[in-house]
């Protein structure tokens, strides 16, 4: 796995010492850039190319959420982490509304959650550069790259259980089946956003609990192309594919990008 590249601003020496303590003992790979101003975050981003960016909401100068609006004035697409000093639902939710790709409380900060936001940041980031137009797979229907039949659990299964046949199969979701109809879909973005997130019981918390109950489908004849730009629109990975309105099988965006990058 390569190294992920992350840059980290804050202006609290004694929290950069705590978050360079975390990273060392995480499972990933990092390659880490520390400032302490809006200024220098500004200046490295167009120095350097990162996988992410971990921001204090109250840097000094301007706000960590102004720094990543002007960042994306710049056209700097990498995503953004913002740190809360406490856990204020209403500032999180407005973080997300403007675009940040995860938000972390400063008193609820550890290695997992750490660890699980930004690779969740780092893997959902779409390969805006790839042009499916002029590649052979553009030629392919999702019908001919989907896997088939879809993994499927049952909703009263437990988020271990979940977690243990995403691993064994190997794929990044799962649909979510409930008296035999499929309920919903879940994903590994899912359990970060969630279960991790919410410090929800893994052993007990049915899946049902962090599951999209919305499932977004395209038919099976969708080209590969038409299939890519919906899910970039949309901000998803995974999606179903139906013929004559079931649900036959699911696409990712891996599927259809793995051949062109």
């Amino acid at each position: 796995m390569k190294n992920i590249r992350l840059l980290i601003v804050d202006d609290d020496e004694d929290y950069m010492v705590l978050l360079r303590g975390i990273l060392k003992d995480s499972d990933l790979p990092f390659e880490i850039d520390e400032v302490n101003s809006s200024k220098s975050a500004l200046a490295k981003l167009g120095e350097n190319s990162y996988d992410c960016v971990i921001i204090d909401y109250l840097i000094p100068g301007v706000s960590g959420l102004e720094v990543m609006k002007k960042a994306r004035s710049l056209g700097i697409k990498t995503p953004f982490i913002l740190f809360t000093a406490f856990g204020d639902p209403e500032l999180a939710e407005e973080l997300i509304k403007q675009g940040a790709g995860e938000f972390i409380s400063k008193d609820e900060l550890n290695r997992d959650i750490l660890q699980y936001k930004i690779n969740a940041v780092v893997s959902e980031e779409l390969p805006d550069e790839i042009q499916l137009e002029d590649a052979p797979i553009a030629k392919q229907t999702i019908g001919e790259l989907m896997v088939s039949p879809p993994q499927s659990i049952d909703s009263a299964k437990t988020i271990d259980e979940v977690i243990e046949q995403l691993n064994s199969y190997g794929v990044g979701s799962l649909l979510v089946k409930k008296d035999g109809n499929y309920a919903g879909i879940v994903t590994k973005s899912d359990l970060i956003r969630r279960a991790i997130s919410q410090k929800l019981p893994k052993n007990s918390t049915e899946v049902s609990a962090v599951m999209t109950t919305s499932i977004l489908a395209l038919a099976s004849e969708t080209s590969a192309k038409e299939a890519y730009e919906f899910m970039k629109n949309k901000h998803i990975r995974h999606l179903a594919v139906t013929k004559d309105n079931s649900i036959v099988g699911v696409v990712s965006v891996k599927s259809l990008t793995k051949n062109n990058s």
